[in-house]
Parts: structure tokens; C-alpha cells; sequence
């Protein structure tokens, strides 16, 4: 929600909220203005991770952020960046270890406890 008030804000292409939660930004010349920028705690909640993880990644220099006064500023195309590696980083160690399962014959199996018994 907080992506979709931002973008909102901006003089550039509106973004839509899909059926499946998904927000996608219509694509339109100029796309999202360059210097958007959000603050740490917008880019805490576009990401869904808690505070202190989001500045172990800024002070990391994971994501790139400046700091115009006391506060950091984040430009919003790097933080959309970020998240877009950062889920295709999920996606693929989730196909390794589908892939590793199945060619273990164990894919199918489900694992239980021992002394437990399959309903």
C-alpha cells in the first residue's frame, strides 16, 4: 500500500493493484520519476522486513541511500531493485532445492517424525 501512495504522488504512470496483490506500474514513457526517493521507513514496509535488518543492508552498502540532513533517503529504483534481485534469489534457491529433492527420489515423500504415522 505504501509503493502505491508513493507512486501515486508522482507526476509518472500510475500503478495498479492486481488481483493477486501484485502492484505493477504501467508502462508509459519516463516511467517512475528518477528521484523518487523514500524514506527508511516506506522502504521497511514496500520490503516487509523489520528496521533493523533494512539498516544492516544500507550501512552493508546492499542498497544504496544518502542522506540529505539526519535522515536516509533511499531512491525508490534501487530499493525496487533490490527487491526484485532479492526475489529472484528466493525463487532460484527455492528450484535448486525443488530440483535437489527430486532428483534424491524424496520429492513426493513427506517426512515424518519418527513415531509418527501418515493420515
Amino acid at each position: 500500500m505504501i509503493l502505491m501512495n508513493i507512486l501515486m504522488r508522482s507526476p509518472a504512470p500510475k500503478a495498479v493493484i492486481l488481483a493477486s496483490g501484485k502492484t505493477h506500474v504501467r508502462k508509459r514513457p519516463g516511467g517512475v520519476p528518477q528521484d523518487t526517493q523514500v524514506s527508511v521507513q516506506q522502504a521497511v514496509e514496500i520490503l516487509g522486513m523489520p528496521r533493523p535488518f533494512l539498516l544492516r543492508l544500507l550501512d552493508g552498502g546492499e542498497i544504496p541511500f544518502r542522506r540529505p540532513g539526519a535522515a536516509r533517503k533511499l531512491a525508490l529504483r534501487d530499493l525496487l531493485e533490490y527487491k526484485r534481485r532479492r526475489d529472484r534469489e528466493r525463487h532460484e534457491a527455492i528450484n535448486r532445492m525443488a530440483r535437489m529433492e527430486w532428483e534424491a527420489g524424496t520429492y513426493t515423500k513427506i517426512a515424518l517424525p519418527d513415531g509418527a504415522q501418515e493420515m
